[in-house]
């Protein structure tokens, strides 16, 4: 074993020393031009960095006093940053040009709201990330035809026709919310569940429920100011969720483009279960299911590829059943996923769900009771640098030392930003010699520390 070491460090420092010297008379010819590769890359107002193999149709500084903007030609738009978004009118946001184009919104968790009239008419959206916004502006998502369900998990404000004509909307859930305008949801011809979290109803507009699905649902809390069961609310029928039982967590994790990771699905304080059918959605233009493995936490069932489903759906579904309740806390199933190439850095959820079946869920016991456990929904961040994998196979060892020699010698120059970032393992911005040494110490274990920013 120390011969071993002893070989790697003489290897990787002979390997570096010769580089070097092949290296550096390139830079005594150029020496007068006082110039030297450097790395560039696109700062946002969060001091984040977004790196992505996916082209970028278009993007800006302006959707907010502090937020940024980028449209992939995957249709994803981020909008990363810190505090409000901008409001606008209908022909003035900053991706006017491109509504057709914007099929998934991923709102990063510091930005506290969505802007008036900043979706208008976005058709092909689909789906929806704003695990910060607690503010959603008037019009704002009005006229998102293809959107059919939204999750709110911090907002307590929605405004006027803020989803105004989202006609195959089937479900929101606001668990905080305190505030509906007027017509945030009329014409939504679809919606028939809406979640609400808090024991106290929200204010609510007469007409904001207007003109939905025949016998739509208001699920909520069964303790508390709300209605009794059964009374017509602002449209909506008054149904108590069951008490929470239980629950059921979805690990998550960090993993980098091309990178695998597992993602576990737990369950704690377990009341006696005997069946469940969970479902768990992911943004399928970020990360790629390759496989799952059930436990003998609760008998037999099966893992639902998302390839018999829907591909670009983004949905597993789990089922079990066993004979007799089981007890036992711990693991349910494992998912595997892999990150694709293309995905921007950011977290990305995974949402933990189950089928409704009034009078109960798709989660019971023995006799046929259902029980509703807390959810703890994941994610996965998504880093699109691993510093040190300059070579992209997803490794950091010997080849990545040879492709960063080539690459200060103008020999076989890295162009992918996101592999220029790799290179930058001292963390100074540039990709130089120094970069050369950094690496070849930590190849031969002498400085282990993390290597880049």
């Amino acid at each position: 074993m120390k011969n071993g070491k002893i070989f790697k460090r003489i290897t990787a420092f002979f390997l570096a020393f010769v580089m070097i010297a092949g290296v550096l008379p390139m830079f005594s010819i150029t020496a007068a031009a006082e110039t030297e590769p450097v790395l560039t890359v696109s700062d946002v107002s969060d001091n984040s960095y977004t790196y992505s193999s996916a082209d970028v149709i278009a993007s800006g500084d302006d959707a907010g006093p502090d937020a940024s903007w980028v449209l992939y030609d995957t249709g994803e738009l981020i909008i990363s940053g810190t505090g409000d978004m901008s409001n606008w009118n209908d022909i003035n946001t900053p991706w006017y040009n491109y509504q057709r184009d914007i099929e998934t919104v991923v709102i990063s968790e510091n930005i506290t709201s969505v802007g008036e009239w900043a979706f208008i008419d976005c058709y092909n959206i689909t789906s929806v990330e704003m695990p910060g916004v607690t503010r959603i502006e008037q019009v704002a998502f009005n006229g998102c035809t293809n959107l059919t369900s939204i999750y709110m998990p911090s907002v307590t404000n929605i405004g006027s026709m803020a989803f105004n004509i989202c006609m195959n909307l089937t479900s929101v859930n606001m668990p905080k919310v305190t505030n509906i305008g007027s017509m945030a949801f009329r014409n939504c011809t679809s919606l028939y569940d809406v979640y609400f979290g808090l024991e106290t109803p929200p204010v609510v507009e007469t007409d904001a429920f207007q003109n939905i699905a025949p016998g739509a649902r208001a699920i909520v809390p069964p303790d508390g100011t709300w209605p009794a069961e059964g009374t017509v609310w602002n449209g909506l029928v008054i149904v108590y969720a069951a008490a929470s039982e239980g629950t059921i967590t979805v690990s998550g994790g960090t993993s980098w483009i091309g990178g695998e990771i597992p993602v576990e699905v737990t369950l704690t304080d377990n009341p006696g279960i005997s069946t469940y059918k969970l479902v768990i959605d992911y943004n399928a233009n970020v990360l790629e299911y390759i496989g799952g493995t059930d436990t003998a936490a609760v008998g037999a069932g099966g893992i639902l590829p998302v390839n018999q489903i829907n591909p670009s759906e983004g949905r597993i579904i789990v089922t079990a059943y066993d004979t007799a309740d089981v007890y036992t806390d711990g693991l349910l199933f494992t998912l595997r996923f892999k990150v694709k190439n293309g995905a921007a850095a950011g977290e990305s959820a995974l949402t933990l769900s189950y089928f409704y079946e009034p009078p109960g869920g798709d989660i019971k016991n023995t006799d046929n009771t259902p029980f509703s456990p807390h959810s703890v929904d994941g994610s996965i961040t998504v880093i699109t640098i691993l510093y040190g994998n300059i070579n992209g196979d997803g490794y950091v060892d010997m080849g990545d030392l040879v492709a960063l020699a080539r690459h200060i010698a103008d020999i076989d120059v890295i162009n992918a930003p996101a592999l220029l970032e790799a290179a930058d393992v001292t963390g100074d911005g540039r990709v130089n010699i120094a970069d050369l040494i950094r690496l070849a110490r930590y190849l031969a274990e002498i400085d282990i520390s993390p290597l880049g920013k």
